[in-house]
C-alpha cells in the first residue's frame, strides 16, 4: 500500500508515516525523455554526461555536465596530475575528498571525486551560475561602494573560516577563486586543489609556485619547485611572506592572502607589488587610509596584513567579528522620543541630588503611567471581553498574566540600573543613560501591545500569543557590554543636540514603528502599512541609518505578506545591510532570524535558509548574551528546517536545546514553548517514537488550553499534531478523527474554507478514512487538500506535490491505477526539485509509484522504483526503520509476480521483521498485504504448509478489519484458503 510523504513545510505540522503497502502516495519517475539530458554529449563518465566545455585554468579543464544518478546539473573539473606522479594524484584525491565533507553556504560544494581511465582524477562540484568576484569588482558602478565591498568579503571569510575550523587550507584566496552566483550568494572556491595536484610545477603569471625565494631578484621561471614538504601554490601579489621562506601554509597565510584581496578591491592595487615579498628585507606598504572608507576598515586590514604571522589575528574568525564591527563613528544622537522616555523612566531618580531622600533610586510604577496602568489594564480587559469569543477571559487572564510580569520586570530593571551607578558606584553615568534609553524602547512595545489589544480587539484576542512575542527582552537592557558597543559605534555626533523639530519627527518615527510591531504580529498588514509609510516619510530628513535599516525590515515583511518574495528578499538584503553599517548588531540577528523563519516557511530553499541561520547564529554569538531568548528562534529555526529535510533525529537535538534554554528564561508553562513541543512531536513521530511524540503533543495541547483556552486559534495546530500521532503512531483512529474534526472546525471558523491549515487536517482525515478502509471517503478529503493547496501555494509547492501523492495513493486502493500513475508523474518533478532526488518523501513517492506499476504488470519499472526507494531510505532513516518494509514488501510481491518465489519470501520476511519490530503502530493493510504475499511465496515453495495458512488467515482477518473496499481481496483469500485446505 503505498506510504504519506514526509511533511516538508512549516504551516501546520503533519506527521509523516507509512501508508500501508498497497496505498500508493509515492512519486512515479518523470517520464525517460525528461530524465535524460539535452543537447550533445561529450563525454561519460560514471553517472556523469559531459555537455559543454566552459573553460580552463591552473586546475585542468572545466565542463557543464549532468548527473544522472542524481539528477542534476553539475560542473565536472578534468585534472591531469603530473606525469607518472602517483603521489600527487593521492594528495589530490585526500584533499578533494576533505574539501567534499565541508558543507557551508560559502564554499562550493564538492560532490564526488574519481579516477580518469587515462590517469588524473576527476571531481564533480556544484554548478554555480555567475561571475567571479573579481569581474564583479571591475563591473559598472565603478568604484564600488566600500560597504557593498565588504559585506562580498565577509561572506567569502565565513567560508574561509569554516574551512579552517575543519582543518582546510585554501592556499590560494584571491577574487579569481571567489564566486557571486546569480543569487547574490558569494562561494569560495579550489581549496588547495591546484597544489595538491601539481605540487612541483611553477605556472605562469597570476599562478606561480615557488620555492626558496631568499633571492633579490626572482621571477615565475627562475622559480625552482619545493620539496613536497615545503611546497606551495598560490599567486605571488597574495601569498603570505613566510610561504616564500619554506614556512608551511595556514589560516595566518590564508588571513593575509584574504587581506590583499580586500585592499586591492578598495585601492585598485594590492598592497605590495606581485614579487616585493620575495626580496630579503620587507618593503614598506603601498598606499595610505583612503579617506572613502572608515579608518578602522584600514586598521583591520593592516593587521591582517602584518608580515609576522603572530601580529595577526588569532583566526579568520577573530578577523571577521572586527570587520563586521563597523565602527562608523557616525553616532546617532539619542532622539526626542528616547530623552523623553528617559526623563519619565528619571522621574524616580530626582533624589540624586536631594540627599535629604530616604531612597536614592525608588521604584517608581507611576513611570509607565499611560503604558500599562489600572486604567489601561481595564480598558484592554473590556475591550477583548467585548469580542464576544469564547476564549476571551482565558485570553484576557493569560495576558494580564504576561503584562503584569513584564511591567514588573521592567520596573525592576529601571530601579536596577539607576542603583548600579549611584547606590553600587560601579557604572557611569553614561552607561546609565545607555541602559535607560534601552528601557525606553521597551516602554514603547508595550505602549504600543497594549494599544493594539484595546484598538483591533477582533483581530487581537486571536494572536494574543504573537502580541506577546513582540516585547523585547529586559534582559538586554542589562547587558552593559552590548550596549557599550551599540555606543561606541554612533561616535562623537551624539554630542550635538538635533534640531527641536528633527527631535520631534524622530520621536514620532519611533513611535510608529513601535505601533506597526504588533500589528505585524497579529497579521494586520493593512493596519501596519500605513504606520511604516508614515515612519519613511517623517524620517527623511533624518539621516539615520539604524532608523533606516528597521523601516526597511518592516517593509520587507510587509511585501512578504502580499507574496512578493523576490521583492522581500532585495529589502531584506537592503536592512541587513544598513543595520550592519548602523552597527545595529541586535536588529541583524533578528532579521536574520525573522527572515529564516517567515520567508523559510513560504519557501522550500533549504540552502538559503540553512543561510539564514548560520548568520543569525553568527550574529547571536557576537552578541553574546546568555539569557538571550533569540537563541531558542535559532534553535526552533534549526530544527524545523532539519524536519523539513528529513532529519528527524537532528531536528529532535535541536528543538530540545531551544527547550533547555526557554524553559530556564520562560518557565515550563509559558505557552511560547508551545510550536517547539509541536514540532518536536513531529519529528518523534517520524523516528517512531511514539509515546515522547504523544506525550509532547499533550503538553503543548494542555499548555495551550491552560493559557488560551480549548477554542483558541493556535490549539487548532496542535490538535490536528495530536490527531495524527494518535492515528498514524497508536493506530487510535477514533481519537485521532475526534482531535482533527476539532481542529477542522476552529480553523474554518477562523480562517475559512480555504485556508492551508483546514488542508492539512483534511489530509489528516483522509489518512484516518483509508486506515477505516473507507477508501471513498478519504479520497474526497484528500482531492480537497490538495485543492486548496494548489490555489493557496500554487501547483509547483512542495506542499502541493505532497498532496498530489495523497491522492495518486488513495486513487490506487481504489483500484484507479491510471489516474494514481498520472498523480504520482504530476508530483515527482515538484517534489524532486523542491526536496532533491534523495529525500525520504522523494523515496516515499518512489516506492508508491512502484504499487502502481506493479498492478499495471509493469514489473521491470516497479522493481527499478522499489531498488531505489530502498537505497534512499535505508541511507537516511536507516535499514530498521518502519518505512524501509515497504520497498521491501514491493520488492517481494514483484518477485512473486515474475514467478520467483525464493527471491520474494527473502524480501517479504525482512519486511515482515522491520514491520512487526517498529516502533510505529502497525498499518493493519500493510500488514496484511505483508502477511498474504508470505503465505503465497511459502506455497509455492511447497515449504511450511501450516505456517502459510496462518499467515493467510490473519491476511483475511486484517482485511476484514479494513471494511467493504477490501471485499474483493477477502473474496481472493477465502478461495485461496479452500483450494489449499487439502495441502496441509
Amino acid at each position: 500500500m503505498h506510504r504519506r510523504h514526509e511533511d516538508s513545510s512549516k504551516t501546520s505540522p503533519t506527521i509523516d508515516t507509512p501508508l500501508a503497502p498497497s496505498d500508493p502516495r509515492r512519486l512515479a519517475p518523470e517520464p525517460v525523455a525528461a530524465r535524460e539530458a539535452t543537447g550533445p554529449v561529450l563525454r561519460r563518465l560514471e553517472q556523469f554526461v559531459l555537455l559543454e566545455h566552459l573553460g580552463a585554468g591552473g586546475m585542468g579543464t572545466v565542463y557543464a555536465a549532468f548527473d544522472e544518478k542524481l539528477e542534476r546539473k553539475v560542473a565536472i573539473k578534468l585534472v591531469a596530475t603530473h606525469a607518472g606522479n602517483a603521489r600527487a594524484e593521492q594528495r589530490l584525491l585526500r584533499e578533494a575528498q576533505a574539501q567534499a565533507r565541508l558543507s557551508h553556504p560559502n564554499v562550493v560544494t564538492i560532490y564526488e571525486v574519481g579516477a580518469l581511465p587515462e590517469g588524473g582524477l576527476f571531481i564533480a562540484i556544484e554548478l554555480v551560475k555567475g561571475e567571479t568576484l573579481r569581474d564583479w569588482q571591475r563591473a559598472e558602478p565603478r568604484p564600488r561602494a566600500w560597504h557593498d565591498v565588504v559585506a562580498r568579503y565577509v561572506a567569502a571569510g565565513q567560508g574561509l573560516a569554516a574551512a579552517h575550523r575543519v582543518g582546510i587550507i585554501h592556499r590560494d584566496f584571491k577574487p579569481d577563486n571567489i564566486l557571486v552566483g546569480e543569487d547574490g550568494r558569494v562561494r569560495v572556491a579550489d581549496f588547495g586543489l591546484a597544489f595538491a595536484a601539481h605540487p612541483d610545477r611553477a605556472e605562469d603569471g597570476e599562478a606561480a609556485t615557488a620555492r626558496e625565494p631568499r633571492r633579490p631578484a626572482a621571477t615565475p621561471s627562475s622559480l625552482p619547485a619545493l620539496t613536497e614538504a615545503g611546497s606551495l601554490t598560490g599567486t605571488p601579489g597574495y601569498l603570505a611572506p613566510e610561504l616564500f621562506t619554506g614556512a608551511t601554509a595556514d589560516a595566518r597565510s590564508d588571513q593575509f592572502s584574504f587581506c590583499v584581496a580586500l585592499y586591492e578591491a578598495l585601492h585598485g592595487e594590492r598592497p605590495y607589488g606581485d614579487f616585493a615579498l620575495l626580496h630579503e628585507a620587507p618593503l614598506p606598504r603601498r598606499g595610505e587610509p583612503d579617506p572613502s572608507y572608515p579608518r578602522w576598515l584600514w586598521d583591520v586590514m593592516m593587521r591582517g596584513l602584518a608580515l609576522a604571522p603572530g601580529d595577526r589575528f588569532a583566526s579568520m574568525d577573530a578577523l571577521l567579528v572586527e570587520l563586521t564591527r563597523s565602527r562608523a563613528r557616525t553616532r546617532r544622537v539619542v532622539t526626542a522620543a528616547a530623552l523623553m522616555a528617559v526623563l519619565a523612566i528619571a522621574a524616580a531618580a530626582v533624589a540624586w541630588t536631594r540627599p535629604d531622600e530616604p531612597a536614592v533610586c525608588p521604584s517608581n510604577p507611576a513611570a509607565l503611567a499611560g503604558v500599562w496602568d489600572p486604567a489601561t489594564r481595564q480598558q484592554v480587559r473590556a475591550a477583548l471581553l467585548g469580542t464576544g469569543a469564547p476564549f476571551a477571559a482565558r485570553v484576557w487572564a493569560s495576558t494580564v498574566e504576561a503584562f503584569d510580569r513584564y511591567a514588573e520586570h521592567w520596573t525592576s530593571a529601571q530601579k536596577d540600573a539607576c542603583e548600579a551607578t549611584h547606590v553600587q558606584h560601579v557604572q557611569s553615568d553614561a552607561m546609565l543613560d545607555l541602559r535607560m534609553e534601552c528601557l525606553a524602547g521597551r516602554r514603547r512595545a508595550l505602549a504600543a501591545a497594549a494599544e493594539a489589544l484595546q484598538s483591533r480587539p477582533g483581530q487581537a484576542v486571536g494572536h494574543a500569543g504573537e502580541i506577546r512575542s513582540s516585547l523585547g527582552d529586559i534582559e538586554l537592557c542589562a547587558d552593559t557590554r552590548v550596549l557599550r558597543e551599540l555606543d561606541a559605534s554612533r561616535g562623537p555626533a551624539r554630542a550635538r543636540p538635533l534640531l527641536t523639530y528633527l527631535q520631534a519627527e524622530l520621536a514620532e518615527v519611533r513611535r510608529r514603528l513601535a505601533r506597526a510591531r504588533p500589528l505585524l504580529a497579529m497579521g494586520d498588514v493593512a493596519g501596519a502599512e500605513p504606520l511604516i509609510a508614515e515612519a519613511r516619510q517623517l524620517a527623511g530628513n533624518l539621516d539615520d541609518e539604524q532608523v533606516g535599516a528597521e523601516i526597511a525590515y518592516l517593509e520587507a515583511r510587509i511585501q512578504l505578506s502580499h507574496g512578493d518574495i523576490a521583492g522581500s528578499h532585495a529589502r531584506f538584503d537592503r536592512a541587513i545591510e544598513r543595520a550592519m553599517v548602523s552597527h545595529h548588531d541586535e536588529l541583524v540577528a533578528d532579521i536574520w532570524l525573522d527572515r529564516a523563519v517567515t520567508a523559510g516557511s513560504r519557501e522550500q530553499r533549504p540552502a538559503e535558509i540553512a543561510w539564514w541561520i548560520a548568520q543569525g547564529e553568527l550574529w547571536i554569538r557576537r552578541l553574546g548574551h546568555p539569557g538571550d531568548s533569540r537563541r531558542v528562534q535559532l534553535e526552533g529555526a534549526r530544527g524545523y528546517l532539519q524536519l523539513t529535510e528529513g532529519d528527524a533525529r537532528a531536528a529532535v537535538a535541536s528543538l530540545s536545546r531551544a527547550l533547555e534554554i526557554a524553559e530556564p528564561l520562560w518557565g515550563k508553562t509559558d505557552p511560547r514553548l508551545i510550536p517547539l513541543l509541536r514540532d518536536r512531536a513531529t519529528a518523534q513521530g517520524r523516528l517512531g517514537r511514539a509515546a515522547p511524540a504523544v506525550a509532547d503533543a499533550e503538553r503543548a495541547l494542555a499548555l495551550g488550553v491552560a493559557a488560551w483556552g480549548p477554542d483558541y486559534p493556535d490549539i487548532a495546530a496542535t490538535r490536528c499534531v495530536l490527531g495524527l500521532l494518535y492515528i498514524e503512531q497508536r493506530n487510535d483512529l477514533d481519537r485521532g478523527e475526534r482531535e482533527l474534526t476539532r481542529a477542522l472546525a476552529l480553523y474554518r471558523a477562523q480562517l475559512g474554507a480555504e485556508s492551508i491549515d483546514v488542508a492539512i487536517c483534511e489530509q489528516g482525515l483522509s489518512e484516518a478514512r483509508q486506515r477505516r478502509g473507507d477508501y471513498a471517503a478519504a479520497l474526497l478529503h484528500a482531492e480537497r487538500a490538495e485543492q486548496i493547496l494548489a490555489r493557496q501555494l500554487g501547483a509547483n509547492s512542495t506542499r502541493h506535490g505532497e498532496a498530489l501523492n495523497g491522492v495518486g495513493a488513495l486513487r490506487f486502493l481504489r483500484k484507479d491505477f491510471t489516474g494514481s500513475l498520472a498523480a504520482y508523474e504530476a508530483a515527482y518533478p515538484i517534489l524532486r526539485d523542491a526536496l532533491g532526488p534523495s529525500h525520504t518523501t522523494v523515496a516515499l513517492l518512489l516506492s508508491n509509484t512502484g504499487e502502481t506499476l506493479l498492478a499495471l504488470a509493469r514489473h521491470e519499472l516497479a522493481q527499478a522504483d522499489f531498488t531505489r526507494a530502498l537505497d534512499i531510505l535505508e541511507r537516511k532513516v536507516g535499514a530498521e526503520h518502519a518505512y524501509v518494509a515497504f520497498p521491501l514488501k514491493g520488492l517481494g510481491l514483484v518477485q512473486l509476480a515474475r514467478g520467483r518465489p525464493a527471491e520474494a519470501l527473502a524480501q517479504l520476511e525482512r519486511a515482515l521483521d522491520v514491520h512487526t519490530r517498529s516502533a510505529v503502530a502497525g498499518d493493519p493493510q500493510e500488514l496484511a498485504e505483508i502477511r498474504w504475499g508470505l503465505a503465497r511465496a511459502l506455497t509455492a515453495l511447497g515449504r511450511d504448509r501450516a505456517r502459510a495458512r496462518t499467515l493467510a488467515e490473519a491476511a483475511l482477518a486484517g482485511y476484514r478489519g479494513l471494511g467493504g473496499e477490501s471485499a474483493a481481496r477477502v473474496r481472493e483469500i477465502v478461495r485461496w484458503l479452500a483450494t489449499t485446505a487439502h495441502m496441509q
